[in-house]
C-alpha cells in the first residue's frame, strides 16, 4: 500500500473519531509496523486500529462517509461488528473489541464458499479474535499521536507469536494464534496419500489455535476434546510406521505437529480414562515387543512427559 495516502488515512481517521470522544487504539499488522519498523509495514495491505464495541455509535459510520470513505459493515454490534473505510485505494478497518472476563475479542467476517440464499454473493462468517486485556499509553507515529496497548510485546505475541520480530511477507490473517472462534476450526482428519497419513498446513493452523486456547482456559471441554482428538490421531500414525521408516518419516508437517503437541504441556493436564487405557496398551505392546521403541517413544511422548516413560 502506498504509504504517504495510508498516512493521510490514518490521520483522518484519527481526526474523525477524536471528534466523536473516541478512544482507539493501533493494533495488529499496523501496531506492529509503529513497534518495530517504526513505519508501515511494506508488505501490508491496510490499516488497522480497535475501539470498543460499547463505545459504537452510528455517527462513526455517518462521518467517515461524510469524509468520502466508501463504508463496508459487517455484522453487528450485538453479535460481532467490523467497519471498514475505504479511500484513495486505502482500506482501514475499525475492530471492534468485545470484553470478556479474562480477555478481549474482535470481529471480524470470513468469506465462505456458500452462496445467500436468493442471491450470487458468497455468506461470510463471524471469525474471533482474542488480545490481552490492556491499559494504553500514548505515543507519536507520523507525527501524531497515538494510543497503543501498554505492553506490546505481550499483544502482538497473542497474534504472531514469539516470530514477531521476523518480517513476514506472506503472512496469511487467516492463521494468527489468537483465533477463538471461525468456521475452518474444525480438526481435520490426517489423510491418506501414497500409502501415507500425511498432514496439511490447514492441520498445523487449527492445532497451533486449539493450543493457544488450551492455555488461555485449559479446563473448556470442547478444547479438550480437539486435542485429545489430535493426540489420538498422532499417536495412531506413529505406531503404524514401520520402524525402518520412523527416521525418514519424522519430518516436515509430521515432525511439526508432533513437536507441537509434546510442547503444549496438555501432558500435564488430566488425563481422560480413554486415553489411559491408550497409555496402558502401548506400555503392554512395547513390553511384549509388537511395538517397536521407537514407535512406543513417539507415541507415549504426546500423552506423559519423558521422566515418566517406562523403557
Amino acid at each position: 500500500m502506498d504509504n504517504t495516502e495510508a498516512t493521510l488515512n490514518l490521520i483522518e481517521a484519527k481526526e474523525i473519531l477524536d471528534t466523536l470522544g473516541i478512544h482507539f487504539w493501533l493494533t495488529d499488522g499496523t501496531l506492529l509496523g509503529y513497534y518495530r519498523e517504526n513505519d508501515f509495514i511494506k508488505h501490508d495491505k491496510d490499516i488497522d486500529i480497535a475501539l470498543f464495541a460499547k463505545d459504537y455509535t452510528e455517527k462513526i459510520a455517518e462521518s467517515f462517509a461524510i469524509q468520502g470513505f466508501k463504508v463496508k459493515t459487517r455484522g453487528t454490534q450485538a453479535e460481532g461488528l467490523l467497519l471498514s473505510v475505504y479511500k484513495n485505494g486505502i482500506n482501514l478497518d475499525l475492530f471492534f473489541a468485545y470484553e470478556e472476563k479474562d480477555y478481549i475479542w474482535y470481529a471480524c467476517w470470513a468469506k465462505t464458499h456458500e452462496l445467500i440464499e436468493n442471491s450470487n454473493e458468497l455468506k461470510y462468517e463471524l471469525v474471533k479474535f482474542a488480545y490481552p486485556k490492556t491499559k494504553f499509553k500514548k505515543i507519536i507515529f507520523k507525527e501524531n499521536e497515538f494510543n497503543i496497548p501498554d505492553d506490546v510485546e505481550k499483544y502482538l505475541s497473542w497474534v504472531y507469536g514469539n516470530f514477531w520480530k521476523i518480517s513476514e511477507p506472506d503472512w496469511d490473517w487467516t492463521s494468527p494464534k489468537n483465533i477463538i472462534d471461525a468456521p475452518w476450526l474444525q480438526l481435520p482428519e490426517i489423510s491418506l496419500k501414497r500409502n501415507l497419513k500425511i498432514i496439511s498446513h490447514l492441520y498445523i493452523q487449527v492445532l497451533y489455535s486449539l493450543i493457544e486456547q488450551y492455555k488461555r482456559n485449559p479446563l473448556d471441554p470442547d478444547i479438550l476434546s480437539a486435542l485429545q482428538k489430535a493426540r489420538k490421531q498422532n499417536a495412531d500414525f506413529w505406531m503404524s510406521i514401520p520402524p525402518e521408516e520412523i527416521k525418514t518419516t519424522y519430518s516436515g508437517l509430521m515432525k511439526k505437529s508432533h513437536q507441537i503437541l509434546r510442547e503444549s504441556r496438555i501432558q500435564n493436564g488430566t488425563t481422560a480414562r480413554s486415553e489411559l487405557n491408550i497409555i496402558f496398551k502401548m506400555l503392554n505392546q512395547a513390553q511384549e515387543r509388537k511395538l517397536e521403541q521407537s514407535q512406543y517413544l513417539l507415541a507415549a511422548l504426546l500423552y506423559i512427559r519423558p521422566g515418566q516413560l517406562q523403557l
